[in-house]
Protein backbone atom coordinates (compact mmCIF):
# COMPACT_ATOMS: atom_id res chain seq x y z
CA UNK A 1 0.00 0.00 0.00
CA UNK A 2 1.31 3.56 -1.06
CA UNK A 3 1.69 6.44 1.79
CA UNK A 4 0.34 9.55 1.18
CA UNK A 5 3.93 10.97 0.24
CA UNK A 6 4.46 8.39 -2.72
CA UNK A 7 0.63 9.24 -3.77
CA UNK A 8 1.17 12.89 -3.81
CA UNK A 9 4.48 12.72 -5.77
CA UNK A 10 2.52 9.98 -8.79
CA UNK A 11 -0.28 12.25 -8.62
CA UNK A 12 1.83 15.53 -9.22
CA UNK A 13 4.52 13.70 -11.51
CA UNK A 14 0.98 12.92 -13.51
CA UNK A 15 -0.56 16.10 -13.14
CA UNK A 16 2.92 17.74 -14.57
CA UNK A 17 3.30 15.20 -17.54
CA UNK A 18 -0.46 15.76 -18.50
CA UNK A 19 0.15 19.75 -18.10
CA UNK A 20 3.20 19.91 -20.72
CA UNK A 21 1.44 17.53 -23.07
CA UNK A 22 -1.61 20.03 -23.13
CA UNK A 23 0.33 23.11 -23.45
CA UNK A 24 2.60 21.41 -26.18
CA UNK A 25 -0.56 20.68 -27.94
CA UNK A 26 -2.14 23.97 -27.31
CA UNK A 27 1.35 25.13 -29.06
CA UNK A 28 0.68 23.43 -32.41
CA UNK A 29 -2.55 25.27 -32.60
CA UNK A 30 -2.01 28.02 -31.53
CA UNK A 31 0.66 28.78 -33.28
CA UNK A 32 -0.33 27.56 -36.83
CA UNK A 33 -1.30 30.60 -38.91
CA UNK A 34 -3.79 29.78 -41.02
CA UNK A 35 -3.82 32.49 -43.10
CA UNK A 36 -0.39 32.47 -44.21
CA UNK A 37 1.85 31.30 -47.22
CA UNK A 38 5.15 29.23 -46.85
CA UNK A 39 7.82 28.63 -48.70
CA UNK A 40 10.74 26.79 -47.58
CA UNK A 41 14.07 25.57 -49.32
CA UNK A 42 15.24 22.30 -48.77
CA UNK A 43 18.48 21.95 -50.92
CA UNK A 44 17.42 21.40 -54.49
CA UNK A 45 13.90 21.31 -53.62
CA UNK A 46 11.49 23.66 -52.56
CA UNK A 47 7.61 23.08 -50.76
CA UNK A 48 4.96 25.72 -50.95
CA UNK A 49 1.77 26.07 -49.38
CA UNK A 50 -1.03 28.69 -49.29
CA UNK A 51 -2.55 29.53 -46.52
CA UNK A 52 -5.33 26.70 -45.15
CA UNK A 53 -7.56 29.40 -45.54
CA UNK A 54 -7.45 29.08 -49.46
CA UNK A 55 -9.47 26.37 -50.95
CA UNK A 56 -9.00 23.42 -53.37
CA UNK A 57 -5.43 24.02 -53.56
CA UNK A 58 -2.69 21.92 -51.85
CA UNK A 59 0.84 22.19 -51.35
CA UNK A 60 3.16 21.83 -53.89
CA UNK A 61 7.19 20.63 -53.96
CA UNK A 62 9.06 21.93 -56.96
CA UNK A 63 12.39 21.83 -58.36
CA UNK A 64 14.09 22.49 -61.09
CA UNK A 65 16.07 20.29 -63.88
CA UNK A 66 19.48 21.31 -64.37
CA UNK A 67 21.38 20.81 -67.99
CA UNK A 68 24.41 19.65 -66.80
CA UNK A 69 26.13 20.65 -70.25
CA UNK A 70 24.74 24.09 -70.11
CA UNK A 71 24.42 24.63 -66.30
CA UNK A 72 20.87 26.46 -66.78
CA UNK A 73 17.28 25.20 -66.08
CA UNK A 74 16.04 22.51 -68.61
CA UNK A 75 12.78 22.21 -66.83
CA UNK A 76 10.80 22.16 -63.63
CA UNK A 77 9.13 19.14 -61.97
CA UNK A 78 6.31 20.08 -58.80
CA UNK A 79 4.10 17.45 -57.51
CA UNK A 80 0.83 18.72 -55.28
CA UNK A 81 -2.77 17.78 -55.42
CA UNK A 82 -5.67 18.41 -57.33
CA UNK A 83 -8.96 18.29 -56.09
CA UNK A 84 -10.17 16.26 -58.71
CA UNK A 85 -7.41 14.33 -59.83
CA UNK A 86 -5.71 13.63 -56.55
CA UNK A 87 -1.81 13.83 -56.50
CA UNK A 88 -0.34 15.21 -59.83
CA UNK A 89 3.18 15.96 -61.48
CA UNK A 90 3.44 18.25 -63.55
CA UNK A 91 6.64 19.11 -66.05
CA UNK A 92 7.36 22.39 -67.59
CA UNK A 93 10.14 22.54 -70.40
CA UNK A 94 11.22 25.34 -73.18
CA UNK A 95 8.50 25.87 -75.95
CA UNK A 96 10.68 24.12 -78.80
CA UNK A 97 10.38 20.61 -77.36
CA UNK A 98 8.53 17.83 -79.54
CA UNK A 99 4.88 17.79 -79.02
CA UNK A 100 3.74 14.71 -80.31
CA UNK A 101 6.87 12.55 -78.72
CA UNK A 102 6.04 13.53 -74.72
CA UNK A 103 8.17 13.65 -71.76
CA UNK A 104 9.09 10.16 -69.90
CA UNK A 105 10.33 10.12 -66.04
CA UNK A 106 12.94 7.40 -65.95
CA UNK A 107 12.94 5.78 -62.37
CA UNK A 108 16.01 3.71 -61.63
CA UNK A 109 15.93 0.76 -63.76
CA UNK A 110 12.42 0.90 -64.65
CA UNK A 111 10.47 1.00 -67.67
CA UNK A 112 10.03 5.03 -68.39
CA UNK A 113 6.60 6.40 -67.98
CA UNK A 114 5.17 8.55 -70.46
CA UNK A 115 3.10 11.89 -70.15
CA UNK A 116 1.90 13.50 -73.01
CA UNK A 117 2.11 17.50 -73.10
CA UNK A 118 -1.18 19.34 -72.42
CA UNK A 119 -0.58 22.91 -73.56
CA UNK A 120 2.38 25.62 -74.56
CA UNK A 121 2.81 28.82 -73.42
CA UNK A 122 5.19 32.01 -73.85
CA UNK A 123 6.94 30.45 -70.30
CA UNK A 124 6.88 26.69 -72.23
CA UNK A 125 5.08 23.52 -72.75
CA UNK A 126 3.50 21.29 -70.07
CA UNK A 127 2.87 17.86 -69.19
CA UNK A 128 1.54 17.03 -66.52
CA UNK A 129 -0.22 13.25 -64.96
CA UNK A 130 -1.61 11.41 -61.97
CA UNK A 131 1.00 9.78 -59.58
CA UNK A 132 0.61 7.83 -56.93
CA UNK A 133 2.76 8.00 -53.27
CA UNK A 134 5.22 4.76 -54.28
CA UNK A 135 6.10 6.53 -57.47
CA UNK A 136 6.73 10.25 -55.66
CA UNK A 137 8.49 8.53 -53.32
CA UNK A 138 10.41 6.71 -55.59
CA UNK A 139 12.03 9.89 -57.27
CA UNK A 140 13.75 10.44 -54.26
CA UNK A 141 14.87 6.72 -53.15
CA UNK A 142 16.10 5.01 -56.56
CA UNK A 143 19.39 5.61 -57.72
CA UNK A 144 18.85 7.46 -60.93
CA UNK A 145 15.62 9.82 -61.91
CA UNK A 146 15.79 11.43 -65.44
CA UNK A 147 13.87 13.22 -67.68
CA UNK A 148 14.07 12.36 -71.58
CA UNK A 149 12.50 14.18 -74.43
CA UNK A 150 13.49 15.25 -77.87
CA UNK A 151 13.79 18.87 -79.25
CA UNK A 152 11.75 20.27 -82.16
CA UNK A 153 14.73 21.49 -83.74
CA UNK A 154 15.69 19.18 -86.82
CA UNK A 155 18.08 16.55 -86.33
CA UNK A 156 17.73 16.63 -82.70
CA UNK A 157 18.12 13.07 -80.44
CA UNK A 158 16.75 12.79 -77.06
CA UNK A 159 17.98 14.77 -74.18
CA UNK A 160 18.20 12.42 -70.83
CA UNK A 161 18.61 15.13 -68.13
CA UNK A 162 18.81 13.91 -64.06
CA UNK A 163 16.86 15.08 -61.92
CA UNK A 164 18.50 16.03 -58.42
CA UNK A 165 17.14 14.35 -55.50
CA UNK A 166 19.62 16.11 -53.22
CA UNK A 167 16.68 17.11 -50.07
CA UNK A 168 14.11 15.44 -52.63
CA UNK A 169 13.22 13.54 -48.40
CA UNK A 170 13.16 16.56 -46.76
CA UNK A 171 10.85 18.28 -49.00
CA UNK A 172 8.78 15.38 -49.04
CA UNK A 173 8.05 14.73 -45.54
CA UNK A 174 7.35 18.63 -45.35
CA UNK A 175 5.04 18.24 -48.16
CA UNK A 176 2.85 15.57 -46.68
CA UNK A 177 2.94 17.61 -43.47
CA UNK A 178 1.79 20.75 -44.88
CA UNK A 179 -0.89 19.41 -46.87
CA UNK A 180 -2.37 17.40 -43.39
CA UNK A 181 -2.10 20.85 -41.48
CA UNK A 182 -3.91 22.72 -44.22
CA UNK A 183 -6.71 20.39 -43.60
CA UNK A 184 -6.99 19.59 -40.51
CA UNK A 185 -6.56 21.04 -36.85
CA UNK A 186 -5.32 17.78 -35.61
CA UNK A 187 -1.93 17.54 -37.44
CA UNK A 188 -1.29 21.05 -36.63
CA UNK A 189 -0.55 19.70 -32.88
CA UNK A 190 2.30 18.53 -34.29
Amino acid sequence: MMNTNTERLVIGGGALVLGLLLGWMGRGIASYNTGQETSTPYDDWRVACPAATAKDVSCEMVANVTDPKTKQPAARISISRDPKQGQVVVFLLPPNVNLEQGLALKLGNTDPKLYKYRTCTQQGCIALGQIDDKTADAIGSTDKATLMFISALPGATRQDIEVSRKGFAAARSAYISGNRKRSSAFWRLF
